[in-house]
């Protein structure tokens, strides 16, 4: 079942359908690179540029979770991060179907 799109999108946000699609094509390599990261460095700058992208497409949970790992990474909290990798791709997840969704 689909979640509520308000818990997910941004109403107010503009997505452009090829900028949906763009996203479509290359995040779930970003969301790789959250799962896959070696260290907390490396995993701190894969859940920063998810951010960013989810903060331009305004993907509300899909920013917040990914906020919190990157927020987590910046202080050097591995174990922490890595234990909020589970609601980014949960959030991930959702947001794909969503957008997905709005594409049909």
């Amino acid at each position: 079942m689909m979640e509520p799109l308000d818990d997910l999108l941004d109403s107010e946000t503009a997505r452009p359908r090829h900028i949906v699609e763009l996203f479509l094509r290359l995040a779930p390599a970003d969301l790789a690179a959250i799962q896959n990261a070696p260290d907390v460095k490396t995993l701190q700058r894969a859940a920063h540029k998810l951010k960013g992208d989810a903060a331009m497409l305004g993907l509300r949970r899909l920013h917040a979770s990914c906020k919190a790992v990157d927020a987590l990474g910046k202080q050097g909290d591995h174990a922490g991060a890595r234990s909020l990798v589970p609601d980014v791709e949960r959030d991930f997840t959702a947001t794909v179907e969503a957008l997905r969704a709005l594409l049909s």
